[in-house]
């Protein structure tokens, strides 16, 4: 009898592909505030409600869900929606295991390198480093510390953290709207475009996932980005080689980018170089490790 995996974050870039590549091997569920199938359970970490079924005789819990960070402006009620979609419901899925006493093998969650600080271009930044300022760097640690509950309440055997780049997907993600804007001669950087932009394609992002619940001593923190680092502007001007469409625009001013999305505005003026080498190290090989072969394989037509 297959084990089950069950899946939050069902509408998010990575569920779908990560479920096909598991349905194989595991039975899938998903959590879904709008279930429409009958292995998606219905659940809303705003109202602290889940269907108690979706976590009957499973044995792996892979955390994805989250709210788009730069959607909307960060006002205190959309600082709200962040955190009650990361760390609201993870700790609603803990609350739920131990109600249930239940015990999982696995919690793997999705995490970010918004957690690192961005003040230092130089520096390349590693897991075992301290959190950075500001809302971001605070957000993920605490998404983080939900996350690393599962093993205090002794509720998973082992936790399991990837601190994602950018995922490029061609269904959606960050890339969608940038190879529009470069295909309508309207691409530019973004601020100074110097800030790093840790990437990962979202072939690697799915098999990351894969890997981590296919290996048992995997545990810990691992940043999920490819071993190429890029700014901005170098991520901009490949896109347009690639695409054949000249950058013929100034870059896109900081305080116009602040003035639209006010404080979420650091999202995507600040960033950091990113090293991939711990994960490396515990045996992963990356499909897609230089930008412009994943670009290419995104934007074939």
């Amino acid at each position: 009898m297959k084990e089950i995996v069950l899946i939050t974050g069902a509408g998010g870039l990575i569920a779908k592909p990560l479920a096909e590549k598991l349905k194989t091997q595991y039975q899938i569920r998903f959590l879904s505030r709008n279930p429409n199938a009958e292995n998606v359970y219905r659940w809303n970490p705003d109202l602290n409600m889940i269907d108690p079924q979706a976590i009957k005789g499973i044995s792996h819990i892979i955390h994805l869900s989250g709210a788009n960070i730069i959607a909307k402006r960060w006002s205190n009620k959309r600082k709200i929606e962040l955190e009650n979609s990361r760390i609201g419901a993870a700790k609603l899925l803990l609350q739920t295991l131990i109600k249930e006493n239940q015990k999982i093998q696995t919690f793997i969650s999705a995490s970010a390198v918004g957690y690192y600080d961005t003040s230092d271009q130089q520096h390349v930044h590693i897991e075992n480093e301290a959190p950075g300022k500001g809302y971001m760097a605070t957000l993920v640690k605490h998404w983080e510390h939900a996350a690393f509950d599962f093993e205090k309440e002794q509720i998973a055997q082992r936790v399991l953290c990837y601190r994602l780049g950018v995922v490029l997907s061609n269904q959606g993600g960050a890339l969608v709207p940038m190879k529009k804007s470069v295909q309508f001669f309207m691409g530019a950087a973004l601020g100074s475009g110097k800030q790093y932009m840790p990437w990962i394609h979202i072939q690697d992002a799915v098999q990351l996932f894969t890997y981590g619940l296919n290996t048992p001593h995997l545990k810990g923190i691992y940043n999920a980005v490819s071993p190429q680092s890029v700014s901005n502007k170098q991520f901009t001007q490949l896109l347009g080689q690639i695409l054949k469409r000249p950058l013929w625009l100034p870059n896109v001013p900081s305080f116009l980018l602040k003035k639209i999305l006010g404080e979420a505005s650091q999202a995507v003026l600040e960033g950091t170089a990113v090293s991939c080498q711990k994960i490396c190290a515990a045996g992963y090989t990356f499909q897609f490790p230089d930008l412009k072969s994943a670009l290419q394989n995104l934007l074939k037509k």
